[in-house]
């Protein structure tokens, strides 16, 4: 597999975390596929952006536990439908019959470890 389909299925393809790795891999001076193991943590290519979603969720509690189920079900839900769209207008849940799903693996992942670790 690529690294360019590595990144695919990592981001599902969302262009802003696509470039964002691209831009980290050229600033950095490495290739992805030596950034992509540790993409999903705190220090990895994303860690600026997944920290910025992470300080969002931590000053939004209704938000927090509401993706925190999702998270921790790996199966879409249903959810309120603010909280739905509030999440979702954040890039961490796509929404589909009234039920929400965990957007990409890469925020499935980081905040699957965050949530178990707290």
């Amino acid at each position: 597999v690529s690294e360019l389909e590595q990144l695919m299925e990592l981001t599902r393809g969302f262009p802003y975390l696509v470039r964002l790795a691209l831009y980290q891999s050229v600033r950095s001076n490495f290739p992805l596929e030596q950034l992509l193991p540790d993409a999903a943590t705190g220090t990895g290519i994303f860690s600026d952006h997944l920290h910025q979603q992470l300080r969002y969720l931590k000053n939004n509690t209704d938000l927090a536990v509401a993706f925190q189920q999702l998270i921790k079900s790996n199966t879409s839900l249903p959810l309120e439908q603010e909280i739905a769209f509030k999440l979702k207008s954040l890039g961490l849940v796509d929404l589909e019959n009234n039920q929400a799903r965990v957007s990409c693996r890469l925020y499935r992942d980081y905040f699957y470890t965050y949530f178990l670790n707290k």
